[in-house]
This record gives C-alpha cells, structure tokens and sequence, in this order.
C-alpha cells in the first residue's frame, strides 16, 4: 500500500511543478525561461525549495522549446 501512497505522491508533485511552469509561462510568455532560472538561482532558499524551483525551471525550458538552462546545484 506504500508504493501507492509514493506514485501519488510523485504525480501530484509532477502536477505542481507542471502547473507553476504554466503560470510562468502564461504570466511572463517568452522571458518565463529566464525568470525561471532566476528563481531556480536565489540564495536562501531550503533544498526542497530549490529543488522544486530547478525542475519548474527545467519544466519551463521544455515547454517554450529552448535550450536547457545551467543546473543550479
């Protein structure tokens, strides 16, 4: 019953990260890549944060068709 609680919980943080990647894109069009990354790049931030951050990014890059950004970490 675990590993279904875990693909669960894979998705719903897929749907996230898809669904924050959409609200860049649709809120900034084009320049979504860039502040993206600019996210992905700010000090301060926990792991998870700049994790979370680093793959809407790395979302954001698929979706608009660009070249990958540089990791964060």
């Amino acid at each position: 019953m675990e590993m279904f609680a875990f693909f669960g919980a894979r998705r719903a943080y897929g749907r996230a990260v898809h669904e924050a990647a959409d609200r860049l894109v649709d809120a900034y069009g084009e320049a979504a890549d860039q502040e993206a990354w600019r996210a992905a790049r700010l000090s301060g931030l926990a792991a998870g944060e700049a994790e979370f951050c680093q793959a809407v990014a790395e979302c954001v890059t698929r979706k608009l068709g660009k070249a990958p950004g540089i990791p964060v970490r």
